[in-house]
């Protein structure tokens, strides 16, 4: 038995905490440079968490209630000796854990997590290891239907099912192929996330992206990274609280062309929810030494179906290239490219739309396979893979930007109308992937025909408009005037000070003797 134990424990890398390979020494150097940065990180962070409980943001899943672990561990962090770090931060999760879910829940929750991590290093053959953690689903998945009463709150398990539904199999994926084995404590904070506790809907994070971005730069630009992308997040959820609560319509009150216009922009602007989760997400973990890649682009300006694909939840497109694009790929290679391409894509959607409903199933307790998804990931699937298929005959370059290289006038023309035009079918596809059956939007959709030549006018007018915008922004762009709030090229001193000072008229904004003045409507 002890050799057994000591098997298991060898394969998570041992019960050292050392640095893990991928990561820079970090030194604690104290100076006066130093301590300014990390006076300005900390005071960024308190005025971005005093906004996030000042407009109790994601107050219902718990997250204000770690506000005070997130800073106190964050202060606490930063000076521990590197080899200290990651051992902290598993500590903190565990807190976290206990603060959220109480003792009792809080052991259930552990002790299922490590009892799964066990499962990927037993000493015995790969695909048997695969089959033990199948069948340790099978039985937590009985529990989520709720087939089976349990002592403890089946409350944690959207959270267990976060921590593993997807990050296991990438986690399995790459552990055969590690070229250095990962320490234990590197193992154990990829599952265990301190935001993920709170946050069960959480973006797909790579394990070997995990390993490879720790402390891989300067830690202080990665804390100010963090703290501007929170704030980011914080920003995106106040716009989509703006967008839900005044600008959605109810389906029964739409009426003419001006609601169906609302109902399709509201749908799509909805999104800001997600961005804004693994903004805050993605900028908390930063803040921890994980420098984690952005998890958006920009989606809002896609200019192809494949340009939106490659913009909006790049973690999880990310995901489905690794462990079913290529795999899939490899396999039909020999069909010829672009017959592989388009078998290979489609699989891809196909399987978006099952692991979408399986995700969903995680979180809510049931699976859903309706018309409207399939139809919605059916059509993307099928105009991604044409996409495809007309950039690798066109050879058109990956990952178009706002401002390229050999910038003209009329490029810029040609990718506004393009982005003008991705932008009105992106909208409609996801209002109708909002409604609740195709004869409902189909039903919304008709109201459009009853307005008059005026409001059409209107529209057209105001779609012009929207292009002019887009071709003075590329034309700012390819001069160097961006008006994005980019960190990257900038000196640490100008990011924090824009960052501090947009938190400060964040926080401004959301005291009572601000906003009262501005009169009901406002406030």
């Amino acid at each position: 038995m002890l050799k057994f134990a000591k098997a298991v424990v060898d394969s998570m890398g041992g019960i050292t905490a050392a640095r893990p390979a991928s990561s820079p020494a970090l030194p604690v150097r104290i100076n006066v440079a130093t301590l300014g940065r990390f006076a300005a990180v900390v005071a960024q962070l308190a005025l971005v968490l005093f906004a996030i409980y000042q407009f109790k943001i994601e107050e219902q899943s718990g997250f204000t209630r770690i506000l005070g672990l997130v800073f106190t561990g964050f202060v606490i962090h930063a000076w521990l000796p590197v080899n200290a770090r990651l051992p902290f931060f598993f500590g903190l999760t565990l807190t976290g854990i206990y603060l959220v879910f109480g003792l009792v829940n809080a052991v259930w929750l552990i002790g299922l997590s490590l009892g799964l991590i066990l499962l990927a290093h037993l000493p015995i053959d790969y695909r048997a290891r695969i089959a033990l953690i199948v069948v340790a689903g099978a039985g937590l998945t009985v529990m989520m239907a709720g087939y089976y009463t349990t002592s403890w709150s089946t409350a944690i398990l959207p959270i267990l099912g976060s921590m593993f539904m997807f990050r296991m199999a990438l986690y399995l994926y790459d552990m055969r192929n590690e070229k250095k084995p990962a320490t234990l404590f590197e193992r154990l904070s990829y599952f265990f996330q301190l935001p993920n506790i709170v946050f069960p809907f959480y973006p797909i994070v790579d394990y070997i992206t995990f390993r490879r971005t720790y402390y891989d730069r300067d830690a202080y630009e990665i804390y100010q990274k963090g703290v501007l992308w929170m704030l980011r997040g914080v920003i995106h959820l106040l716009m989509y609280r703006v967008v839900y609560y005044y600008f959605t319509p109810a389906v029964e009150d739409i009426q003419g062309l001006g609601g169906v216009v609302l109902f399709i922009v509201s749908a799509y602007l909805l999104y800001l929810r997600v961005s804004g989760l693994f903004h805050l997400i993605v900028g908390l973990m930063c803040l921890f030494g994980f420098n984690l890649p952005e998890t958006h682009k920009r989606y809002f300006l896609a200019s192809s179906f494949n340009d939106y694909w490659r913009r909006i939840n790049i973690y999880w497109k990310d995901f489905m290239m690794k462990l079913f694009f290529y795999p899939v790929y490899m396999r039909v290679r020999n069909w010829g490219n672009i017959p592989a391409l388009v078998f290979s894509t489609v699989v891809v959607f196909a399987c978006t739309w099952l692991l979408h409903s399986y995700q969903w199933f995680w979180l809510q307790g049931d699976f859903p396979l309706t018309t409207v998804d399939g139809v919605y990931w059916g059509v993307l699937g099928v105009l991604v893979a044409i996409n495809s298929v007309w950039e690798s005959v066109s050879g058109t370059k990956k990952g178009k930007s706002l401002s390229k290289k050999g910038w003209t006038l009329r490029g810029a023309l040609k990718l506004s109308l393009k982005t003008v035009s991705t932008f009105v079918f992106l909208g409609l596809m996801w209002s109708f992937w909002s409604s609740d059956s195709v004869s409902e939007w189909v039903s919304v959709m008709k109201q459009a025909g009853t307005s008059g030549a005026g409001e059409w006018l209107l529209l057209l007018g105001g779609l012009a408009g929207l292009y002019v915008v887009l071709v003075v922004l590329d034309v700012l762009e390819a001069k160097g005037w961006s008006p994005f709030f980019e960190e990257r090229g900038m000196s640490f001193t100008t990011v924090a000070s824009r960052t501090g000072l947009m938190a400060l008229v964040l926080v401004g904004v959301g005291m009572p003797q601000v906003y009262e003045r501005a009169g009901e409507d406002a406030a």
